[in-house]
């Protein structure tokens, strides 16, 4: 099982790509985390980058699974506790997913996405949920300044190139082994 932010404390090793990777993020919209299946990526972000945020960021974090827009929504709804106009955007998530990232990216100086597992959005979804999530996130990156990190297994990293808006992580890759 891996390493949660409940589990921090006994999260040890990794100190300083948990730092590196933080350096990187500030100047990087779109980047990732790659490594081999059981190398500790979830780990890795939970119970290392997450407990390490800075101050006045915003994070997010979700797998894509089956439903990679659901699960997208999923993450971002808790931040709209309280506010209906926003929860009731979430129902048309993709038609509005630009402008509700755009404004939870508004209460925080900045905005960090988390997409663990990538690799699912090639294993369980069909080639137009692929590319319409793969345009959904460089959209994100680009406009509503949300940083978007994608953790993935090593060997689906050259999926990403089909796909011109995810083509960014290519150059700033945090292979962890």
């Amino acid at each position: 099982a891996a390493f949660t932010e409940e589990n921090a404390e006994f999260f040890f090793g990794r100190e300083s790509e948990v730092s590196d990777l933080w350096r990187k993020i500030t100047t990087r919209r779109l980047l990732a985390v790659i490594g081999p299946s059981g190398v500790g990526k979830t780990s890795f972000l939970r119970a290392g980058l997450l407990p390490a945020t800075p101050e006045g960021w915003g994070t997010l974090i979700c797998q894509p699974g089956e439903a990679p827009f659901a699960a997208l929504a999923r993450a971002l709804a808790p931040e709209f506790e309280g506010d209906a106009e926003a929860i009731s955007r979430l129902v048309d998530f993709e038609g509005n997913a630009p402008h509700l990232f755009s404004r939870w990216r508004d209460r925080h100086d900045r905005g960090l996405l988390i997409v663990d597992q990538f690799e699912e959005l090639f294993t369980l979804n069909p080639p137009n949920v692929q590319k319409s999530f793969a345009e959904l996130l460089g959209t994100i990156a680009r406009t509503a300044d949300v940083h978007v990190l994608l953790s993935m297994r090593d060997d689906f990293l050259y999926r990403c190139q089909a796909f011109p808006p995810l083509r960014p992580v290519l150059d700033g890759l945090t292979a962890l082994q």
